[in-house]
């Protein structure tokens, strides 16, 4: 049997646009649903494991292992440029970036 469904207002999104990486989009829900486009690529990822909070476990990867997953063939279709691994390092460090002041900006409200 077959299950379709439609979830609005479940992911969050982080726009990143800098000099070193261009423009990114991360989308985030909290099932564990990581997907990635950007002027380097689309990546997506899925973690089951991660505990309580999706977003809590983003924030304690080191930047290697998320690189790690983004460039497993399975994942990219192709091979991952070095140039490509470096800029989802520096991609994946704003991410976190964010998140973290989000959780500082909403634990003072």
């Amino acid at each position: 049997m077959s299950t379709i469904s439609i979830e609005r207002n479940v992911a969050s999104t982080v726009y990143i646009n800098t000099p070193e990486t261009s423009w990114a989009l991360f989308i985030i829900n909290p099932n564990g649903d990581l997907f990635l486009t950007a002027d380097w690529g689309v990546y997506t990822y899925r973690w089951r494991g991660y505990g309580e909070n999706f977003e809590k476990f983003l924030i304690g990867l080191e930047p290697q292992y998320f690189v790690g997953k983004m460039s497993m063939p399975s994942v990219n279709q192709h091979a991952t440029s070095y140039k490509q691994q470096e800029i989802l390092t520096l991609l994946f460090t704003h991410l976190i970036f964010a998140l973290k002041n989000e959780a500082i900006v909403e634990s003072k409200k």
